[in-house]
């Protein structure tokens, strides 16, 4: 016996047991049978969220939307990564978005890294405004410290996918409240909870014409008669769903920190007091003579008929290192020279011929 039968059987006095046992949806209860006026018995509903929503799916579409419905509303992340990924995450960090989810504090660890590792991109950081150059930045990082940026990226993705989740909860959450009301269900809790009577959803099956339909199979039917279903690929867009809110900052900060500070630690452990003075003497050398890096330059002392250019690259582990060009750029050498050996290399060039 199908439910509609069952419910006119009741109604009819044909059967004196509850007529929602013969439906399989498990969602229809009725706290107390009567004896007369059956037609007036009420029925309570109770969906689970996915159950109600289920109500509004386009099953005949092309989209995942059962799917997101089901694990967004699930006690697990059995399902992985439900939008974003490592790969995605990856991309994020070289662009430098990532820093967004920083904290001041670990901005200020990536300033001091690049400070012990990298002058010359540290004098842009002085020069320019940090967030200028975060791309530049990221991609130092991202080249220099794999291990540690991998372990980074990785909880980038699982946090910010969470937030995704949490965001798209929020939103199928308060979707449809209230869109029973007009097919005569009283809205207690939205989407979970509400009450009408045997009379109505004899009604329902009769107005549509939905006789051998179980309960929320005839719902699903009528929302896609009255063209109420969800009419949306819940994956487009889905960044819509991202909320600072839902992202734990702190939490992932935490993490942030420890892995800045592993990096902080190997540096001054590989790097020795004495490499960074040079490195600073080098800079302060550069500032004397007003130099700036990847541009070309003529020595200070050059006579006009040479065509010799030099071009400062970068000072890393106390050395310089320059590009030089003894003739109008058809040859170019690399050198990397220390203090002493850069002075000379200004004010005798023809020595390094």
């Amino acid at each position: 016996m199908n439910l509609y039968t069952a419910l006119k059987s009741y109604v009819n006095g044909e059967i004196d047991y509850d007529p929602t046992r013969e439906s399989d949806d498990d969602v229809l209860k009725i706290p107390v049978l009567r004896k007369e006026e059956r037609e007036r018995t009420v029925v309570n509903v109770f969906f689970s969220r996915p159950e109600f929503l289920s109500m509004f799916d386009n099953r005949n579409d092309y989209t995942n939307n059962t799917f997101y419905i089901n694990n967004v509303f699930g006690n697990s992340y059995g399902y992985g990564h439900m939008f974003v990924d490592k790969y995605w995450a990856e991309e994020d960090f070289k662009e430098g978005y990532i820093f967004d989810s920083f904290d001041n504090e670990n901005i200020n660890k990536v300033k001091e890294i690049v400070r012990l590792t990298n002058i010359k991109l540290f004098s842009e950081i002085q020069n320019e405004d940090f967030w200028n150059i975060k791309s530049d930045i990221a991609s130092f990082l991202y080249d220099k410290f794999e291990k540690e940026v991998d372990y980074i990226v990785g909880d980038y993705a699982d946090e910010y996918d969470i937030a995704l989740v949490a965001g798209l909860k929020d939103y199928l959450s308060q979707k449809f409240c209230g869109v029973l009301t007009k097919f005569k269900f009283v809205e207690v809790k939205c989407q979970l909870k509400y009450v009408t009577n045997v009379k109505n959803i004899l009604k329902l099956y009769e107005k549509y014409e939905r006789f051998d339909d179980d309960f929320l199979e005839m719902m699903n039917n009528i929302m896609k008669m009255e063209d109420l279903v969800l009419d949306e690929d819940l994956y487009d867009d889905y960044f819509d769903y991202f909320s600072w809110e839902n992202f734990d900052k702190e939490g992932f900060n935490r993490s942030v920190e420890n892995q800045l500070d592993k990096i902080i630690d190997a540096i001054e452990e590989d790097m020795d007091s004495g490499v960074l003075e040079k490195n600073n003497e080098l800079q302060e050398l550069m500032h004397k003579y007003d130099y700036k890096y990847n541009t070309w330059y003529s020595f200070p002392k050059q006579k006009q008929n040479t065509n010799s250019k030099f071009k400062i690259l970068n000072i890393f582990a106390g050395k310089i290192i320059v590009e030089y060009s003894q003739a109008s750029f058809e040859t170019i050498e690399e050198f990397k020279m220390g203090y002493d050996d850069f002075l000379t290399f200004l004010f005798h060039p023809e020595l390094f011929d």
